[in-house]
């Protein structure tokens, strides 16, 4: 059967990433023998013609959107549309959100026809198979189907998680718009272990994919990483719940990396408690050159009640460790947890800035399947709404009596405020040629992938065509990066640079007879 699959847009700040699950559900389904196709619409100006188009070239028998929280309510609006264009066909949802909200998903939404629950790749097989025979939904486990006989829901019984990770084909990125991807310089997700054994009370994580650690074998995540390097990546996160939870294994796949001579620039999510001296240097040979570590608070009673089991004393000096091997790190940190005040949050400020390393901060979302969600109250929190679309992390949706949501929007606006003079310092020292050259570098990628995501959001390049004046490439470089800078928060010498670097790359491909640049369909980079 033919299936579109649908990256939803969502509006935060942070630029795109490729989302894992919709890359080996495509894969899965492609392995199958179903012909899979794949609509983009979070890197590109996501509107109803553009969906109609694809409905209508393509002809789908079944759609799948998957989502998380924030970018929910456009998932839903996505396939109340396609259902308003053609009813017959499948409509399905997955991703962590769906799956914890399934059953307000079936009252509430009847264009949805099926929610996949947790882990979708054998669910997506199953289901698929059995739709294309006009099989029977209620035989498909880990499934919610709208049932014909009275209109409502019907929870399946649960699928039990894949074992054997090794069993799933390579992630189907060749489905997604790779060029546009690399235009961002954005890391290419890389995933050698599923599960996370740790409790926190703000994810959703092991819920989603359980506790139990399931590990990739060393030979084919190496196999994925060089296959991703050959397709221009520059950069790869090792986005694991937890890379380093089992030391044998991830001795395992960085003694691979090494074996085999590949060059790679790593950036791996671990927990500071789990890297010492010997596990940092063995990182940073297989191309580890930066870590995140989630420090969430800087106080101890709040990250002890959020079950976060780490000292802040511990990670102070795991930072410092991991910088003096050569590591960069990241800390990241959640603003409104349970028993936060305007005091805490300037304590965790303090220490955040004590560290000594790039930071940053986001206000708590209580997403739907986590503890915090379900237990609020006990936690002395209460939740204002569930308009999902502000669950952004940028904005309060809880309150306490000691940190009003009115006073924590407040304390966010100051961390706002602070952050952007604190940029714009720093964009002014590198205009300058003051900043040290691996600044300078950290900085462009940075300032780059904002200014072609402000683009692709709008489909300024689709859209732009050379005045008649500018004929060829150099002028219409030229042209475009003069009109784009004021739209996209840059000048024009650095809007031509950019550009022009992904021209080189061969992203953007000049099209001599529409006299116009346009992103090449390339799976791999045609580089000059």
């Amino acid at each position: 059967m033919r299936i579109l699959l649908i990256n939803p847009p969502y509006a935060a700040s942070e630029p795109p990433r490729i989302p894992m699950g919709l890359l080996y559900i495509g894969a899965v389904l492609g392995e199958a023998g179903h012909d899979v196709k794949l609509e983009d619409l979070l890197v590109s100006k996501p509107s109803p013609e553009r969906i109609k188009g694809a409905i209508e070239k393509f002809d789908p028998a079944m759609v799948g959107v998957t989502s998380v929280t924030m970018n929910y309510p456009d998932a839903s609006a996505i396939l109340r549309y396609i259902k308003e264009i053609s009813p017959s066909i499948k409509t399905v949802v997955g991703g962590p959100h769906a799956t914890f909200c399934w059953e307000q998903i079936g009252k509430e939404e009847p264009w949805v026809d099926v929610v996949v629950i947790g882990e979708g790749e054998e669910t997506a097989r199953e289901l698929a198979a059995t739709l294309s025979k006009g099989g029977d939904a209620s035989k498909v486990a880990g499934i919610a189907w709208r049932n014909g006989s009275d209109g409502g829901f019907t929870l399946n019984g649960p699928r039990e998680l894949i074992e054997d990770l090794d069993s799933l084909p390579p992630p189907a990125r060749h489905l997604f718009p790779i060029s546009r991807y690399r235009a961002l310089r954005m890391d290419a997700g890389l995933t050698s272990g599923r599960g996370c054994p740790f409790s926190c009370i703000f994810c959703v994580g092991p819920k989603m994919v359980g506790r139990k650690p399931r590990l990739r074998s060393p030979k084919p995540v190496v196999d994925e990483l060089e296959d991703v390097l050959r397709m221009g990546f520059e950069s790869i996160a090792l986005s694991d719940d937890h890379f380093a939870m089992n030391r044998k294994h991830a001795f395992a796949v960085c003694d691979e990396i090494i074996s085999r001579g590949v060059v790679a620039d790593l950036n791996i999510f671990v927990r500071a408690d789990s890297v010492d001296e010997e596990m940092l240097s063995k990182m940073y040979a297989a191309g580890c050159r930066k870590v995140l570590f989630g420090v969430e608070s800087g106080v101890q009673e709040i990250v002890d009640r959020i079950k976060k089991r780490q000292n802040l004393e511990m990670l102070r000096e795991k930072v410092k460790l991991t910088k003096s091997m050569g590591i960069d790190v990241q800390a990241s940190f959640i603003m409104g947890l349970p028993g936060e005040s305007r005091e805490t949050l300037m304590k965790t400020f303090e220490y955040a800035r004590t560290l000594g390393t790039f930071y940053g901060m986001h206000v708590l979302a209580p997403l739907p399947g986590s503890e915090i969600y379900e237990k609020a109250e006990e936690y002395g929190m209460t939740i204002l709404h569930r308009d999902w679309r502000r669950y952004d992390a940028n904005q309060a949706v809880t309150s306490t009596k000691s940190l009003p949501a009115e006073e924590l929007d407040r304390v966010a606006a100051e961390y706002d405020a602070w952050f952007v003079k604190m940029a714009e310092i720093e964009v002014d020292a590198d205009r300058k040629g003051q900043l040290p050259p691996e600044h300078h570098e950290m900085l462009e990628r940075r300032r780059a992938q904002d200014f072609f995501w402000r683009l692709m959001r709008n489909d300024f390049i689709e859209d732009f065509r050379p005045s008649e004046g500018a004929r060829g490439p150099d002028a219409a470089l030229r042209e475009m990066a003069e009109k784009s800078a004021p739209r996209a928060n840059a000048i024009a010498d650095e809007a031509e640079r950019w550009i022009g670097r992904v021209v080189d790359t061969g992203d953007l491909e000049w099209s001599a007879k529409e006299n116009r640049f346009r992103f090449s369909e390339a799976i791999y980079p045609k580089k000059k």
